[in-house]
């Protein structure tokens, strides 16, 4: 779960410039986030983890409790040059959607775009 919302979140944030506050109401970045959370979701179902719940409205609820300016360690860590969570949260994502054979397009763009500005 935790995974889940970092991963997207921190991905999302990162990709957009922006913080929880933009996730936070309606809009480009939120379509973004709720898009990865149903990406994870369906890898987790193919490797045979089943949640039995709305991830989605579980997800959000998280990020509505946050302050607005929040952002993610892995957001902080790019941004600051530091090294951060990258390959696990994005990268084995997308290597994980290819052994499962899942198709996870917003995780591979994402990956393409920070491959480009190598983080």
């Amino acid at each position: 779960m935790k995974y889940m919302i970092i991963g997207a979140g921190g991905t999302g944030g990162i990709l957009g410039y922006c913080t929880v506050g933009a996730v936070q109401r309606e809009g480009k970045q939120r379509e973004m986030f709720k898009a990865m959370i149903c990406e994870i979701i369906a890898l987790a179902e193919a490797m045979g983890i089943h949640f039995g719940q709305n991830l989605v409205a579980v997800n959000l609820k998280i990020l509505s409790d946050l302050a607005p300016e929040a952002t993610t360690s892995m957001q902080r860590d790019i941004m600051t040059g530091k090294a951060s969570e990258i390959d696990g949260l994005i990268y084995e994502v997308v290597r994980l959607g290819k052994e499962y054979e899942v198709p996870m397009p917003q995780y591979e763009k994402a990956a393409a775009q920070f491959e480009d500005k190598r983080y």
